[in-house]
C-alpha cells in the first residue's frame, strides 16, 4: 500500500509541475504576441492618421475653392442653400482637425480601442464632406469637379476604411 501511495503522490507532483510549465508557456507566448499586435495597431492607427490629415487638407482647399466661388455667385436661394451647406462642411472639417492631436495622444497612451473609436468616427465625417463637396462642386458651374473618385483610408489588408464619393 505504501508503494502505491508514493507512486500516487509521484504521479500527481509530475503532472502538477508539467501543468506549471505549462502554464508560464502560455503567458510568455501571449505577452509576447502581444507585443508584436500592439506594435502593428500602433503602426496601422499612425498610418491612418496620416491618411486622414491628408484627406482633410485636401477637402479644405476643395471647400475653400467652393467657398471663394460662392462669394462671387449671385443672391439666390441656391446659393443661400450652397453656402449653408459648406459652413456645416466647415464646421465638419474642424472637429475633424481638433480630433486629430486627441488621436495622436491616444496612440501614444497605448490606448489603441479609444484611437480607433476616434478615427472611424472622423473617417465617417470625412465620408460625409466627401459627399457634399461632390455635390457642391458639381451643381456649380465655373467649378471644375476634381476626377478622383473617393479618397481610401487603408488602414491595412485587413483593417480598411474606404471613403467613396457618391456619383
Amino acid at each position: 500500500m505504501d508503494v502505491m501511495f508514493v507512486l500516487l503522490v509521484a504521479t500527481v507532483a509530475v503532472v502538477s509541475v508539467f501543468a506549471f510549465i505549462g502554464a508560464v508557456l502560455f503567458v510568455v507566448g501571449a505577452l509576447g504576441g502581444s507585443k508584436k499586435h500592439r506594435a502593428r495597431r500602433r503602426a496601422l492607427l499612425s498610418d491612418g492618421l496620416q491618411r486622414l490629415k491628408s484627406v482633410s487638407t485636401v477637402l479644405l482647399e476643395r471647400v475653400n475653392d467652393i467657398d471663394q466661388h460662392l462669394k462671387y455667385q449671385d443672391q439666390s436661394a441656391e446659393s443661400e442653400t450652397s453656402k449653408t451647406r459648406i459652413v456645416v462642411v466647415a464646421g465638419d472639417l474642424v472637429k475633424v482637425a481638433e480630433t486629430i492631436p486627441i488621436i495622436e495622444q491616444l496612440i501614444s497612451e497605448k490606448r489603441f480601442d479609444d484611437a480607433a473609436d476616434l478615427l472611424s468616427a472622423s473617417c465617417r465625417l470625412i465620408d460625409k464632406v466627401v459627399r457634399i463637396v461632390t455635390q457642391l462642386e458639381s451643381a456649380m458651374p465655373g467649378i471644375k469637379v476634381k476626377a478622383d473618385k473617393g479618397a481610401t483610408i487603408d488602414l491595412g489588408a485587413r483593417n480598411s476604411v474606404h471613403i467613396k464619393e457618391s456619383e
